[in-house]
């Protein structure tokens, strides 16, 4: 009894890790189109869009977002991680690295910010930006699989 309970906890441990997100859009007034997912309520960008499951990593900590806009104004792309629940900063190496479709971003090379007050409250952003091309080449409808380590 006592080694099922084990099992059974360690599986869970796993899935709260990794899942998968089905992809949507939405734009901004700034000429950004996202891809993605982004559970906050918004306009701008029209929120929220997409699905992930689950969307609760093992530490209790809410996985918020994960997207990519493409700024057709100054053609650039940016990757976007967002991650709620902190009572106060974890840092940037709250984890090593997001992988999204397979393709993985370092948490060392991203730029960091957390915002103890904005909504949700206590969350942390990390993002990456490339001059062209997607950064985790994520198509709306589309269902992908994400990894947190």
């Amino acid at each position: 009894m006592t080694f099922a309970a084990r099992t059974v906890g360690y599986l869970s441990l796993a899935s709260a890790n990794t899942g998968t997100l089905i992809s949507g859009t939405g734009t901004d007034g700034s000429g950004g189109n996202y891809t993605g997912f982004d559970l906050v309520t918004g306009t701008n960008p029209t929120r929220p869009f997409g699905s992930v499951s689950p969307n609760t990593f093992v530490d209790g900590k809410t996985f918020y977002s994960a997207s990519e806009v493409a700024y057709l104004i100054v053609p650039s792309w940016t990757a976007v991680i967002r991650v709620s629940g902190f009572s106060s900063d974890p840092g940037i190496s709250y984890c090593t690295s997001f992988t999204v479709n397979g393709y993985t971003k370092t948490t060392a090379s991203a730029g960091y910010v957390y915002n103890p007050s904005g909504y949700p409250t206590g969350t942390a952003q990390w993002s990456w930006v490339v001059g062209t091309g997607t950064i985790w080449n994520m198509t709306s409808g589309n269902t992908y699989t994400w990894t947190k380590t």
